[in-house]
């Protein structure tokens, strides 16, 4: 079985050259509608994002092994929430989190409203399990 933290180490490289890539395509439609210099999506930054993720802890849930990450945006830390399943030998991805920065991870606005960004949960869902996945 490959070991958890070469797959992300795998998927962080990955995930960073799919966005060389679109850098790459994106500077013909940027030199064609924006003025010289004018970078109003930020690819570069979301670039470097990738390049700097790092794995803070791993833990085992059951059949799942939720892996926790951090990286730098901008000037924002961010951390992600990867859930993992076993298939194959490796892993897939099952479902994305993001620490909500609205409640800081609390999931309350105040001690008795619970935050609507996270559902009170602490994370942003950003893509969850197919229907019917395996």
């Amino acid at each position: 079985m490959q070991p958890v933290e070469d797959f992300m180490h795998e998927f962080f490289q990955a995930h960073a050259d799919v966005e060389r890539a679109k850098l790459a395509a994106y500077r013909s439609f940027r030199d064609r509608f924006f003025v010289d210099g004018y970078e109003p999506f930020g690819t570069y930054e979301l670039r470097h994002s990738c390049e700097a993720e790092r794995i803070v802890s791993v833990a085992k849930a059951g059949l799942r092994t939720v892996v926790t990450t951090s990286t730098v945006y901008w000037s924002l830390q961010l951390q992600f929430r990867y859930s993992l399943l076993a298939r194959g030998g490796s892993w897939v991805i099952t479902k994305v989190e993001a620490f909500c920065k609205v409640c800081n991870g609390s999931g309350r606005f105040t001690h008795d409203r619970r935050c609507t960004r996270c559902d009170g949960k602490g994370w942003e869902v950003l893509a969850a399990e197919p229907i019917g996945s395996n």
